[in-house]
């Protein structure tokens, strides 16, 4: 079955709150996820676990082949990138740059700033039985995703990339059941709507036909970060400031054996990786041609 790409859409039917597992001492116990300029997002791992949980509700049959059994290292099934609310990109890119600069806007441009737009607090406590009064030191402040943005009279929407290799009507199905995520469910928190978009089959692209007389092929490509990286060297409280040749080739491998019928015992991993036929120079920083 050839592995197709497709967008997963969310909708907010209800404020949000996709904890972080992080929580600020006195003023917020609960926080959701958010990136370093403050635009907050649903973990790919957090929404494959909850379809998941949703495709097992509704019966499905081969829900291992789907998402993968407890344990296993290789690549199975669904693959979910973390979801973004809509023209993340571009608005990520935008505030990146201005901080970057010396713009007078940048410090209205606070990654609390920016939270804030998306974001509230709210309080709950838990009330005693036979008083109907608040029980003491149960207050608790969670912050959630609001519903709608403000000004917009739409719910607030977030996206995620997806491929899979399974059967796409049950994968429809798992998603269409999917009606809730995150904390405090029974508190009227994460109902959502969630659809399966844009659906398309993956092109596979070979190298071949190269000429025999041809004694080395060179492939230059380029890595962008998408979160902090840390390349530990000698020194364990320090990073280096680039990556090592090692370091992609020990990554690559890895990523070699997650897939299905490989293993170290293949000739073209053994040509890869452990030969020397490939060479992995280090990287180093760049700027990107205009």
């Amino acid at each position: 079955m050839n592995r197709k790409k497709a967008v997963l859409k969310i909708i907010l039917k209800s404020d949000l709150c996709v904890a972080s597992g992080y929580a600020f001492m006195g003023s917020i116990d609960s926080d959701v996820c958010y990136n370093e300029n403050g635009i907050p997002y649903i973990p790919g791992r957090r929404l494959k676990g909850c379809l998941r949980e949703a495709g097992e509700l509704i019966g499905i049959s081969n829900i291992e082949t789907i998402f993968g059994a407890g344990g296993d290292n290789k690549i199975r099934g669904v693959w979910i990138d973390n979801a973004y609310p809509e023209g993340f990109e571009q608005l990520n890119f935008e505030l990146t740059e201005v901080k970057l600069t010396d713009s007078p806007y940048a410090k209205y441009l606070t990654q609390q700033k920016v939270l804030e737009y998306y974001t509230r607090i709210v309080s709950n406590t838990q009330i005693e039985e036979e008083t109907g009064t608040a029980k003491k030191n149960f207050l608790r402040y969670t912050r959630v995703v609001n519903q709608f943005l403000p000004q917009k009279e739409e719910p607030m929407c977030f996206f995620a990339k997806i491929e899979f290799d399974c059967d796409k009507e049950q994968l429809e199905n798992t998603v269409k059941a999917l009606r809730h995520i995150g904390l405090n469910r029974n508190r009227g928190f994460g109902n959502i709507e969630c659809q399966l978009c844009k659906v398309t089959e993956i092109e596979q692209q070979k190298v071949s036909n190269l000429s025999n007389d041809m004694e080395t092929v060179r492939l230059d490509y380029v890595i962008q970060n998408i979160q902090p990286l840390v390349m530990s060297n000698r020194y364990a409280s320090q990073t280096d400031h680039y990556i090592r040749g090692q370091s992609v080739l020990g990554a690559l491998a890895e990523n070699y054996l997650s897939m299905e019928n490989t293993s170290a015992e293949d000739k073209t991993f053994q040509d890869l990786f452990l030969k020397g036929e490939a060479i992995f120079s280090d990287l180093f920083f760049s700027c990107p041609d205009n």
